[in-house]
């Protein structure tokens, strides 16, 4: 580097513009698969606008080509949603003034292909400078953050509706009449939970309809002009989500009140108002239905599973504050009634299953305690009038028996229902069900408390047994290896245990509700329906079926089922099935019936096969003694015998022959098939054993072309290789009888190949592979003699010598056998 007074003069590497370019190169590769659009927006005095660089993420966040905003940003402040564009445009003139961040969440309108309008939320954030031409020049970032909004949104509404599941907790807890908790349950919702409108309805069988009796929230006649809710299934107006739901006893939802058909004689009066979607929630007075909860909301799908689901509770404490209501109504006659006379009071008192106790509400000291309460709490009288309840109650439940009793002081609550634990003189614990409720005297002065306790701490324990038992049933499913279903009455799966997921790919939610005969084979259904239907009418019947499951991947996965009906055990309320995978028994079985098959075939091709040379035999030697008996001339028949002895010999060959080949079968299963290996001349052996085929070959009248090398010497067992070429010729002959023959031994480098090509049937391609297993052949044995054994050996003792063995053939164009063997083999 020269530098001198007036520039400086730098020079660079001659690589460092490369360097430069590929920097720049991976610069741009990031920038254009960053997760986000990355910009530069420009804002200039007179009001124009541009965007001089954005990545490709532009396409997906806006819809628009880079090209198209580069020189005027106009296209895209004309997606931005109406609402939100003056806030855009006012945070960026504020962050062109302040040259301060600019970081702004906004609304744009996408076109979708069928000309639809989404919706996205997007986030922009960038950072300003002033150039030397007056504009202001942001780069940054936008990204789309509509996921996190939707997220946000629910989770604000899931707040309100907790919100408002609190609120009516309270509510129940202070209300003293039917009325007030109806009215309070509407006002609620709709305050609260940011409903439009909510009504609730109680059923008149004089006119089989529901009569609204409560309302709040935006309603502007809606209830006056729509048609009477009946609540039978049989009309129109009794098939919307009301009439449904008081008919069926729980919650019904549209979620699109604009297209439900169940909704269409009340659709016009509800989307006047702005109506988009309606819950009814069944409400219930000691177990029976008695009218609905009805709420609305504005907006379209707002009630998905979550949100009914707390909905549904709200429905449950409502109904159990109808039942509290008129509960504490007979509790306050039976307390008048006690009043009245003190002798019926004092009967009552003592003879009460209840345990009854009176407690001064100054210091929480015993008054009166009847004989039941001493036995709850395991002391006498005396002992509990010298101590006050707090001493006796567990430390835990203390704080929340403390805030009931305050309330009850201070008037807030009439009276109050509490589950707690007593502590007894030997340390044991007892649960108790405990309900108190003041007495006043003349001037309406509280001086003492009533209590009444039911113990349940066999309750308590059984409760806690029963929950140990599901997650002692839930652990067993989960680890089980078979599959465990419980099927409702039509065979929809209730339960599906985890081993689903390993054994045919599906997780518990994709199963819940299926019939379990979508998932049988189609030609396995019709028997399992059957079997079903028998086992759906008889209560504890077993059933024990076989079938093939469908997988997910769409294969079928062969199952043994053991299925019990135990849908009038109140515990289960279900047909239990436990399946087990079955698919590798199943391919065992098919292999043994296989094995069995090709057993019994061979045994008939032996039987044959040893019977044919056998009965030869034994009819030739019966001929020459019935000859040599009556014979006079003793020359000619010495000639006749010698022929037969010879036949005769043949035959026992054959019948060795076979013995020979069962015992290397036999070897070669036990794993004892051994090679002997000795030098000699491979060429020599052809040519001997084409001598001694000769005559065989002429009598079946097959020309032969020989191509055998001089003098090829190697190391191999000679017997064996004798075997394998005497079993090439044989079959060459069986197959191709009148048909020529060529036998080539050619040697190449350090191996040999001896070739016998017919010109024979051919083989068939699906034979061509199995003709070197055991009893196999490539033609019936009815039509051609031998085990089916003689190839597989000779497969066996040329792999031993490291070579290969194999055949070339098409139907209709004879085959060709090649034994490749090396020079020398092992030992």
């Amino acid at each position: 580097m020269i530098e001198n007074q007036n520039e400086k003069i730098i020079h660079l590497p001659q690589q460092v513009p490369g360097m430069i370019e590929n920097q720049c190169s991976i610069l741009d590769h990031i920038t254009q698969h960053f997760p986000g659009m990355i910009y530069q927006y420009r804002l200039y005095p007179d009001g124009r606008s541009c965007f001089p660089y954005c990545n490709d993420a532009i396409k997906d966040i806006l819809g628009f080509s880079p090209q198209e905003i580069v020189k005027d940003a106009s296209a895209m402040f004309s997606i931005i949603h109406p609402d939100d564009l003056e806030g855009v445009h006012k945070s960026i003139d504020e962050s062109a003034k302040t040259l301060k961040d600019w970081r702004y969440e906004f609304r744009v309108f996408l076109s979708g292909k069928d000309e639809s309008k989404e919706e996205r939320w997007l986030l922009g954030h960038s950072r300003p400078e002033k150039c030397d031409d007056g504009s202001i020049l942001w780069s940054g970032l936008i990204t789309d953050i509509s996921s996190r909004v939707k997220f946000e949104k629910e989770l604000l509404k899931t707040s309100r509706l907790y919100a408002v599941t609190a609120q009516i907790n309270q509510m129940v807890i202070h209300s003293k009449y039917q009325d007030e908790v109806f009215y309070e349950a509407c006002r609620i919702v709709v305050v609260e939970g940011k409903f439009l409108m909510a009504w609730i309805g109680l059923f008149e069988p004089d006119f089989q309809h529901l009569k609204p009796v409560t309302l709040y929230g935006y309603e502007e006649g809606y209830l006056q002009n729509i048609v009477d809710i009946s609540s039978r299934a049989d009309l129109q107006e009794g098939r919307g989500p009301t009439g449904s739901s008081f008919r069926e006893g729980k919650a019904f939802v549209s979620n699109d009140l604009d297209n439900d058909s169940s909704f269409s004689s009340w659709r016009g009066e509800a989307l006047k108002r702005g109506y988009a979607s309606s819950i009814a929630l069944p409400i219930f007075f000691k177990g029976k239905v008695i009218g609905t909860f009805n709420i609305y909301s504005s907006t379209k799908d707002f009630f998905n599973k979550s949100e009914v689901d707390l909905l549904e509770k709200i429905a449950i404490n409502i109904s159990y504050a109808i039942d509290t209501i008129e509960n504490e109504k007979h509790h306050r006659r039976a307390v008048e009634d006690l009043k009245k006379s003190e002798i019926n009071y004092r009967t009552i008192f003592e003879e009460a299953p209840l345990g009854i106790a009176s407690v001064d509400a100054s210091n929480g000291k015993f008054i009166s305690i009847n004989s039941t309460f001493q036995k709850i709490l395991g002391r006498t009288e005396d002992e509990l009038k010298r101590l006050d309840w707090m001493s006796l109650t567990h430390p835990d439940d203390l704080p929340i028996n403390l805030e009931y009793r305050a309330r009850l002081k201070a008037r807030t609550i009439p009276s109050f229902k509490l589950l707690k634990r007593y502590i007894r003189p030997d340390g044991s614990i007892v649960w108790v069900d405990l309900s108190v409720v003041p007495f006043k005297n003349g001037e309406g002065v509280v001086q003492k408390n009533l209590c009444m306790v039911e113990d349940i701490t066999d309750r308590k324990f059984n409760e806690e047994k029963l929950k140990k038992s599901e997650e002692m049933f839930s652990a067993i499913t989960n680890l089980s290896p078979d599959l465990i279903v419980i099927l409702d009455h039509d065979g929809k799966i209730l339960f599906n245990s985890a081993s689903s997921l390993r054994i045919h790919g599906y997780n518990k939610e994709e199963l819940a509700g299926r019939n379990i005969l979508e998932l049988i084979h189609p030609e396995d259904q019709k028997q399992i329906m059957v079997e079903f239907q028998n086992l759906q009418n008889s209560p504890g019947k077993f059933l024990s079926a076989q079938y093939r499951y469908l997988n997910k991947d769409g294969s079928y996965t062969w199952m043994e089922v053991t299925a019990i009906n135990q849908l009038l055990n109140p515990l289960i309320g279900g047909i239990i099935g436990i399946s087990r995978d079955i698919g590798q028994r199943k391919k065992m079985e098919d292999d043994l019936r296989t094995a069995l098959a090709t057993r019994d075939e061979f045994l008939i091709i032996a039987s044959h096969e040893l019977k044919t040379p056998i009965t030869s035999l034994k009819l030739q030697l019966q001929m020459l003694s019935r000859r040599v008996r009556s014979s006079e001339n003793i020359l000619h028949e010495a000639m006749i015998l010698s022929n037969s002895l010879a036949s005769s010999v043949k035959q026992v060959d054959r019948i060795t022959e076979l013995v020979e080949h069962l015992l290397d079968v036999a070897r070669i299963q036990a794993g004892k098939l051994f090679i002997n290996t000795e030098k000699f001349d491979l060429s020599e052996l052809v040519n001997d054993l084409v001598d001694r085929f000769r005559e065989l070959f002429i009598e079946a009248k097959c020309p032969l072309e020989l191509h055998i090398e001089p003098k090829i010497e190697g190391v191999w067992d000679r017997i064996r290789i004798e075997q394998v070429f005497v079993n090439i010729f044989s079959n060459s002959i069986k197959y191709a009888p009148g048909k020529p023959i060529s036998i080539s031994l050619i040697r190449s480098s350090d191996r040999v190949k001896f070739i016998v090509k017919d010109q024979g049937e051919g083989i068939a391609p699906e034979k061509q592979s199995k003709i070197f297993e055991r009893f196999e052949r490539a033609i019936s044995f009815r039509n051609i003699s031998g085990l089916g054994i003689g190839l597989f050996i000779s497969k066996q003792i040329v792999e031993a010598h490291r070579g290969n063995i194999s055949v070339e053939s098409k139907l209709g164009d004879g085959a060709a056998f090649t034994v490749d063997l090396p020079l020398t083999a092992s030992s």
